[in-house]
């Protein structure tokens, strides 16, 4: 091989781990995990930038980003068990919300001209799903913001260092395996022996275990089981960085326009801030509320982008004798009243809402009060509460 050094990178839960296992093999060269030393060079020459930006701002010449001394500590850092004279293979993953391992590499690449990156990279919907199984603990937007921070910076490395970098789609490697591979395999200055290679070495690694091929790809963005804020969001979020990996969303996004928001999978999926009243969903369309004592008792469905839907709709049916609520619609930043409307149940008694907006701000927040007195375990459903289209 003509680089001595070779790093597998790219969005975390891409296929990275695999990759580089078959890479390694393939190339009878040793592998390691080099994301936490990449992650320092990029603390190290944000350091650097921002006292760039300082001297500018004095009006003096600025010092180069990193020193000859401390780049090649960093590298040496970085390198750490190459055998001497031998190749080495250095995978790195990026999970952060904004990324920090691609952007190192640009500090990088310069002081190792033979090292080649090979950044892979894979469909969204299913990367950020994998993520979240991975990764339960991190919300569902540092998700889609580590994912398509990701795939920016991938492509900025690639403009940048062009003889050095190439990207690669997963299912490009599981749809046409001789033809991505043997791209690989020609960008690294190697023939079609190592093609065949990293082929069989797929084959007995985890993507050949798990059975994936193009027909197990995931659900796509309209049939996975997010809640419909989710899935725009991550049209918001993550549009963008589908096209960089030419990534179709198809008619998703006009789809999911015409789709109505519903109270109760919004706060299922934890768009709910609630005190005094507790909250459950006996199915997926009813939102459930009982009062936990005397106190105050409310609850906030906050940050919701009706994009469009000016028609709230829906049924409150009480549960006990007396209950009454109040259902407010507000502006999430300007705190502007859109509507305030109030309800007496009693008993099992229902009662029907039906209002259509002349305007609503970009963003608002739902608000629903229990109108003292009350007393646990008091409550009301909340059914089909819908923002719809009209």
């Amino acid at each position: 091989m003509q680089s001595p050094v070779l790093l597998i990178a790219g969005p975390a839960r891409s296929g990275l781990t695999s990759l580089a296992a078959a890479f390694a093999a393939a190339l009878g060269m040793p592998q390691r995990d080099a994301t936490a030393e990449l992650a320092r060079v990029a603390l190290v020459a944000d350091a650097g930038q921002r006292q760039a930006r300082r001297y500018a701002e004095l009006g003096l010449p600025a010092p180069a980003t990193i020193s000859p001394a401390l780049a090649q500590a960093l590298l040496d850092d970085l390198l750490a068990g190459a055998a001497p004279g031998g190749g080495q293979l250095l995978r790195a993953a990026e999970w952060l919300p904004e990324a920090a391992i691609l952007p190192a590499l640009r500090v990088v690449l310069p002081h190792l001209p033979q090292a080649r990156v090979v950044l892979l990279h894979r469909n969204g919907v299913d990367t950020i799903a994998s993520r979240m199984r991975a990764r339960p603990g991190m919300d569902f937007v540092q998700h889609c913001l580590s994912w398509a921070g990701a795939m920016e910076a991938a492509e900025a490395l690639a403009a940048a260092c062009p003889a050095q970098v190439t990207l690669l789609g997963l299912e490009e490697v599981l749809a046409h395996p001789d033809a991505a591979l043997g791209r690989v395999a020609a960008f690294l200055g190697l023939g079609m022996p190592l093609r065949d290679r990293l082929r069989a070495e797929l084959g007995r690694g985890a993507l050949g275990r798990d059975g994936l091929d193009p027909a197990a790809a995931g659900p796509g963005l309209t049939e996975i089981a997010w809640s419909t804020p989710e899935k725009e969001l991550f049209v918001a979020l993550c549009g963008g960085a589908m096209q960089i990996g030419g990534y179709a969303l198809g008619d998703a996004a006009a789809r999911l326009r015409r789709a109505p928001l519903r109270l109760a999978e919004m706060t299922e999926a934890g768009m709910l801030r609630s005190e005094g009243l507790a909250a459950s969903w006996p199915d997926r369309e009813t939102l459930r509320l009982n009062c936990t004592g005397t106190g105050p008792a409310i609850l906030v469905c906050a940050g919701i982008a009706p994009a469009g839907r000016m028609r709230l709709t829906g049924r409150l049916r009480g549960h006990a004798a007396g209950l009454a609520l109040r259902l407010d619609v507000v502006g999430t930043l300007s705190r502007q009243m859109v509507m305030s409307r109030d309800f007496a149940l009693s008993g099992s008694e229902s009662a029907d809402l039906d209002v259509t907006f002349s305007a609503v701000p970009e963003m608002i927040d739902l608000v629903v009060s229990v109108v003292p007195p009350h007393e646990a375990p008091m409550g009301a459903d909340l059914c089909d509460i819908r923002l719809s289209l009209g």
